[in-house]
């Protein structure tokens, strides 16, 4: 008899829609990023910028926002969420 064990994977897809200059920057209207389950909006934008090295010029002011609201870094992210890379607003 043999056992055969599958290897299941805790890894997740997300799909980050980029805006404006961060779009320009990557090249893409959206990047996919794999991560960890349980994987927190931190994680996500350190990811990021280690996979799109030219966002560094924008020194990490870049929002994220999850299902249409700015969260805070420690907000977990799933496959399941709407997720998008905002360029810093100003305005006065």
């Amino acid at each position: 008899m043999i056992n055969v064990i599958t290897a299941i994977s805790d890894d997740q897809k997300i799909i980050v829609r980029m805006y404006a200059i961060l779009r320009e920057a990557v090249g893409k209207n959206e990047v996919v990023i794999t991560l960890p389950r349980g994987s927190t909006v931190k994680t996500l934008k350190n990811k990021i910028l280690q996979e799109h090295p030219s966002l560094n010029s924008l020194n990490s002011q870049f929002i994220i926002s999850v299902n249409h609201e700015a969260v805070s870094g420690d907000t977990v992210v799933s496959t399941k969420d709407v997720i998008a890379a905002l360029p810093p607003v100003s305005g006065g």
